[in-house]
């Protein structure tokens, strides 16, 4: 195979993107140039680095930050172009003529924690060398070790927070983007205690002011109340069904050997009540549709604390339809009473909260205190469920909250409000 030597490296990585706390990017560019890995595993942060030296190039990343490279043939000898994005990558080759080289597939990826070493081009593909500067401990925990671990997660997580804090975030105001789950809103309180353990502000994190608006506070207080109900059902209703098999008139019925079949009705009525949703509102008003779901709620677990699969399967079936109503209509016209609700600076960290209420807190609640619940008041003395009354008792919580949430909660249709949000 013919080979030849890189003739010119285009780096057109950004180095600004890089978070690197214990040095600076050329010191960093230094250590990858050197080769000595264990230095390189030393460097403390988010990076991607090339350094070149005479016919050598090598590239190191850790799992953040991305590189991608491409060889770009021409006569006086291969051009190595390396980018973080393969799109850049491209406008550079339009830009230099060599666009008719390009495909997607002829880049290639530098894999994370490892100094990648081109020296030689291999017709037609690049002979890099790769050694890895970083690898991870296996198997250092047990099975049972989950308290560990999560202190160890926790642990790691604050700790990085603490230096970004400390070396880039060191004035103006935070904001946390949520995926929706206890991790990200565990970032969200981790954030609020570093910035007191650093003697800063916790106003830097401004959804926190939203809990100085009592129609807020409150809104906030009845979206964790309610994301317990969605906890209660995704706790308990498979195993609800499942244990119908323990009664030998159920056990051989399609129902019972398929539960996924019927619970799979809820998935396709959440589908289904998505696209009725802006009638709802513009007809309704963000109060109201989330009274309906509240409602919804509490038919859910009524319909469910008196059917069964075989005479009353209907109950059943009625029950996983109105799911999608129960869980659509809320998160939506929560969502939209927040995006209404807040200033445009703030508004994305408010949706963290909302979301973090109700599928994080909202979830840990329910979770720990139904499980309280049944297993004190709803087992028998061989351990099985009581279901009618686990899921009447869910039903009169569910509408406990909905009476509350209609006489506090006050909020005016504004229809045009609506309108606007929906463009």
């Amino acid at each position: 195979m013919n080979s030849e030597y890189i003739s010119k490296v285009v780096d057109l990585t950004d180095p600004t993107k890089n978070v690197i706390y214990n040095m600076s990017h050329q010191e960093a560019v230094d250590v990858v140039k050197s080769g000595d890995l264990e230095a390189v595993r030393k460097i403390d942060g988010q990076f991607c680095l090339i350094s070149v030296e005479g016919k050598t190039i090598k590239m190191a990343r850790s799992i953040g930050r991305p590189i991608r490279y491409f060889i770009a043939k021409q006569a006086v000898g291969p051009q190595l172009i390396v980018a973080e994005r393969i799109d850049v990558i491209y406008e550079h080759l339009k830009k230099e003529g060599l666009d008719d080289q390009f495909h997607p597939s002829y880049t290639r990826m530098a894999p994370a924690h490892y100094v990648t070493r081109i020296e030689l081009l291999g017709c037609p593909d690049p002979n890099p060398i790769y050694e890895r500067f970083f690898t991870p401990i296996r198997n250092s925990y047990q099975p049972n070790d989950i308290e560990q671990i999560g202190k160890d997660y926790i642990g790691s997580v604050y700790a990085e927070i603490k230096k970004w804090l400390q070396f880039r975030a060191t004035e103006g105001p935070i904001g946390v983007t949520f995926s929706a789950g206890i991790d990200s809103g565990s970032v969200f309180v981790l954030m609020y205690h570093a910035l007191r353990e650093l003697g800063e502000s916790p106003s830097r994190l401004k959804a926190f002011t939203l809990f100085k608006n009592s129609k807020m506070a409150l809104f906030f207080v009845f979206s964790m109340l309610l994301g317990a109900s969605l906890q209660l059902t995704n706790a308990y209703g498979d195993t609800f069904l499942h244990d119908f098999a323990k009664i030998p008139e159920y056990k051989d019925l399609l129902t019972i050997e398929y539960p996924a079949i019927i619970m799979s009705i809820s998935q396709m009525s959440e589908t289904l009540f998505i696209l009725a949703i802006p009638f709802f509102l513009r007809r309704f008003g963000i109060k109201k549709v989330m009274m309906i779901s509240m409602v919804a709620w509490v038919l859910r677990f009524a319909l469910f604390g008196y059917g069964n699969p075989a005479e009353m399967l209907w109950m059943i079936i009625l029950s996983n339809i109105v799911y999608g109503m129960a869980f659509d209509f809320f998160n939506i016209s929560g969502s939209l009473f927040v995006e209404t609700q807040t200033d445009s600076s703030i508004r994305a960290s408010a949706q963290g909260v909302f979301m973090m209420m109700t599928n994080g807190f909202g979830a840990i609640l329910g979770s720990w205190s139904s499980g309280l619940i049944i297993d004190n008041f709803f087992k028998d003395a061989n351990g099985n469920y009581e279901w009618q009354g686990i899921w009447l008792t869910f039903a009169a919580y569910s509408l406990v909250i909905t009476i509350l949430f209609g006489i506090f909660f006050k909020h005016e249709h504004n229809r045009e409000e609506v309108v606007t949000v929906e463009h």
